[in-house]
């Protein structure tokens, strides 16, 4: 065994760039896995492990749909249940020197109980500082970064009131668990001021470890206020990335896909090289059982050295793209920022079974095809060829089956993306069955007798004689091809779909602000709103109340809006009503839902909602469902008067302003930017906005974009691999050319025409399968994911310029193998071997 062993090894000494090849596919196919996998769970575990930090030994919290807690609730608590375990909390975003800080307001006698960061770092210096200093605070080693040499802290815009805030922090908590989080703590009495306002609390922690004192609590709490185990809070906002994280995951995993087809390619060109060789071992006696185990551990020990290489690249591409999953997180669902883990075990074990896995799984036939085949077989290079040629039409009859099978599973009845996953799988598997077919089609010489060329005629001539080789490098390219465009075409869709979204509901010239993300601190001054209502250029103005609100155990979005308003000045898309004037309902009590969260819960018009509002529960009519684009989680939208009556709460996050016909909007912005800076909001026109939110869009799409090149990357040293497999199997042939009188540059051109012809061949395949894999993404994968529809939208400036960069790719992939060719001696490549 272990002769063997060395003699298959020194084939790989005599054949460098193969093996280099077969390693570098390897090494990309779980570069994407680990790397995908990695910036995931980062990303999950830095918001659960913040998570942990913040509650310390808490085991429940109170928090309400209401957005915030009155503190009389608190009181009441501790005065009809003695020894209750309890401390207050507010928590806010402020900024400072670019960065996002988290000020968590605390009753530091209280939270000392429950957390034992503070209580270690609450002395009784500490504490008397911290109680009877406003501004003082206790600060991560995240936090301390951003101080000065006095320990002081100087940020942009604080609280409420967004204006410039100065702390002092007096000592530092470390942070084991998440060394990144920038997070300050202060004292309850000045945050709570700062941050919700007086009298106010964002959520009541709590150690609650019988199920009796759970039992006794619950009776006591209003109906808004939710009882909730600290790590089932954490689940509410994990759930929201969920379908994000699986997309990533399977975008990675088809990625894994394409770079499978280049292992492939090498290894079968590996082993089929050494057919003669094999041969020969058998008639020595060898077993075949023992050169199987033999060439089976080989392939291991390579696929092993190229997993470790696409391990330490994974761990690059995970830095790369948890900034870019960072930033999409805080642009979408709540601020987070994160940073790699030290590497476990399981992440190198994790990338060796992906990286061996697929190379066993790509030697699996070649393999087979050794154990049946007789030494008189093995010993001629043209068997492979021939069987690969005798089997087109039936691999064309599985693929066709395969690709329209794969097209209904994609329409099974089910909630879940898998499905949809798993057709796209089989549209990519299914459609690469069909090159060995579609490339003697193609490429028949009744079809190819009319080029003028000789040259022309001989160069496409190879690619048709090497099915075996040519088919997997075609279809590798034509696989990575068809996600580029399908990847491309849903972008287009999707941008288009939101396009006319935003232009049709999206329609205030102008819109004031005061905060992007905390839906519940983000409060315009009431005084404010009635001066730029009152304003002459103002036609109308609505108001925007948006809370997240817990509803069947999922976080959504509350909205209140002005119905009136909306229904003059919007053009809302409606894809199912009770009615034919849904805002008309509205305006009486009814409300509207967006199509994500009828698909979530199967809601539709004319049912009822029931609602916890601070004086208990409330039904509400579903008027109609409309589309919505600004979260997947599901959207509840009522008149301001009834969202202001079920929460006692008058508060507006954002206004958005309809001017007169007429008016000059460029000195009405300088007007508005006049009176907004006592008050420090953001003013956004209907322009900016838009631009702002394609803005975040494309961010959204940055990792997809990446992934795409990489899988177009694999495929191009596919061509590689393949090219050099046809070159060695034929160099006789081109041998014979040089001595019939061609020339190096013909011979070059020749051989370039090989690659030109794989590529063209794969552009035809990808512009079919490309198209399916575009619809599955768009009314399957995405639509079940996050519940949002995507009309269509076909771009034919795609294939030119997919054709293109084929065609660049191709020709650059060519260069090598093809001055390989042309610079061999013909004497050498007559030479039987």
């Amino acid at each position: 065994m272990l002769k063997l062993l060395k003699a298959f090894l020194r084939h790989h000494h005599r054949r460098p760039l193969p093996t280099l090849l077969w390693i570098f596919g390897v090494a990309l196919g779980v570069t994407m896995v680990s790397g995908i996998y990695l910036a995931n769970q980062s990303a999950l575990n830095s918001f659960t492990s913040a998570t942990k930090v913040l509650s310390g030994r808490a085991t429940h919290e109170l928090s309400t749909s209401a957005g915030l807690i009155d503190e009389k609730v608190y009181t009441e608590l501790l005065r009809k249940l003695p020894g209750l375990k309890a401390a207050p909390l507010v928590e806010g975003e402020l900024s400072g020197k670019g960065q996002i800080l988290t000020l968590v307001g605390i009753d530091p006698f209280a939270a000392r109980e429950l957390n034992p960061l503070l209580q270690t770092a609450l002395g009784p210096e500490e504490l008397l500082h911290f109680v009877l200093s406003p501004q003082t605070v206790l600060a991560s080693p995240a936090a301390a970064a951003l101080a000065d040499n006095h320990n002081f802290l100087h940020l942009d815009r604080g609280g409420r009131n967004r204006k410039a805030l100065t702390l002092e922090i007096i000592k530092t908590v470390d942070i084991p668990e998440n060394p990144e989080k920038a997070v300050i703590f202060g004292d309850i009495s000045w945050t709570q001021a700062l941050l919700q306002g007086p009298g106010k609390l964002k959520k009541i922690e709590l150690v609650l470890t019988k199920q009796a004192n759970i039992a006794a609590l619950k009776k006591l709490l209003p109906a808004h206020l939710q009882l909730t185990a600290t790590a089932g809070s954490a689940r509410l906002y994990t759930a929201m990335l969920d379908s994000f994280s699986l997309n990533l995951t399977a975008l990675s995993l088809l990625s894994l896909f394409v770079g499978f087809y280049l292992v492939y390619n090498t290894i079968l060109f590996s082993l089929l090289q050494r057919r003669r060789e094999i041969g020969i071992l058998l008639t020595l006696g060898f077993s075949r059982n023992q050169i199987s185990a033999a060439l089976l551990l080989e392939i291991s020990l390579i696929a092993a050295v190229g997993s470790l290489i696409g391990l330490a690249l994974g761990y690059l591409l995970a830095g790369y793209s948890l900034n870019i999953i960072n930033r999409t997180i805080s642009d979408l669902y709540f601020f987070l920022r994160s940073s790699l883990p030290r590497l476990s075990p399981g992440f190198y074990i994790r990338g060796l079974l992906v990286g061996i896995g697929s190379a066993w799984a790509a030697a699996f036939f070649p393999l087979l095809e050794i154990r049946r085949n007789t030494i008189l077989t093995l010993l001629s290079r043209r068997q492979g060829e021939d069987r690969t040629f005798r089997h087109r039409k039936i691999n064309f009859l599985l693929g066709l089956t395969l690709t329209l099978s794969s097209m209904g599973v994609a329409y099974l009845p089910a909630e879940s993306p898998f499905f949809g996953f798993a057709a796209a799988f089989g549209v990519c598997l299914g459609t690469s069955l069909l090159a060995p077919f579609g490339i003697d089609l193609l490429l028949n010489p009744r079809l190819t007798a009319i080029l003028p060329n000789i040259k022309w005629r001989l160069a496409i001539g190879t690619v048709r004689r090497s099915l075996s080789r040519s088919a997997p490098a075609v279809a590798a390219l034509m696989v990575a091809l068809s996600m580029s465009l399908a990847i491309s075409l849903m972008i287009g869709s999707f941008r288009e779909t939101v396009t006319q979204w935003f232009a049709n509901s999206i329609q205030g010239d102008y819109y004031i602000t005061d905060s992007d993300r905390d839906y519940d601190a983000s409060r315009l001054d009431a005084g404010l709103i009635e001066k730029l209502l009152k304003l002459p250029e103002v036609a109308a103005g609505n108001r925007y109340r948006n809370l997240r609100y817990q509803f069947n155990e999922r976080l959504i979005r509350l909205t209140g809006v002005d119905s009136r308003i909306l229904k003059k000045y919007s053009t809302y898309h409606f894809t199912a009503k009770t009615s034919a004037d849904p805002w008309l309902e509205v305006s009486r009590g009814a409300v509207m839902i967006s199509e994500t969260l009828a698909r979530k819960h199967r809601l539709a018009p004319g049912q009822y909602l029931t609602l916890n509002g601070i004086r208990g529960q409330q039904q509400f009519k579903i008027a109609a469902i409309f589309r919505d684009y600004i979260t997947e989680h599901g959207v509840i939208l009522m008149d301001f008067s009834n969202l202001q009556a079920l929460m006692q709460d008058d508060s507006v996050n954002s206004l958005a302003l309809f001017l007169k016909e007429g008016t000059d909007t460029k000195t009405f912005a300088r007007t508005l930017q006049e009176m907004l800076k006592p008050y420090s909001c953001k003013l956004f026109a209907n322009h900016d906005l838009k631009q702002r939110i394609m803005e975040i869009f494309d961010r959204s799409f940055a990792i997809t974009l990446s992934t795409r090149m990489i899988a177009i990357l694999v495929a191009f040293f596919g061509i590689i691999s393949a090219l050099l497999a046809i070159y060695m199997e034929n160099e006789r042939e081109y041998g014979i050319l040089r001595a019939l009188g061609l020339s190096r540059k013909e011979v070059f051109a020749i051989a370039l025409g090989h690659s030109l012809t794989l590529g063209l061949l794969a552009v035809v395949g990808a512009g079919l399968s490309g198209p399916l894999l575009a619809w599955i993404l768009v009314k399957v994968i995405n639509l079940k994911s996050f519940g949002w529809s995507i009309d269509f939208s076909f771009d034919l400036m795609l294939y030119p310029a997919t054709m293109a960069i084929t065609v660049a790719a191709s020709l650059a992939a060519g260069l090598y193998p093809a001055w390989r060719i042309s610079a061999t001696q013909p004497s050498f490549q007559m030479r039987e071997r």
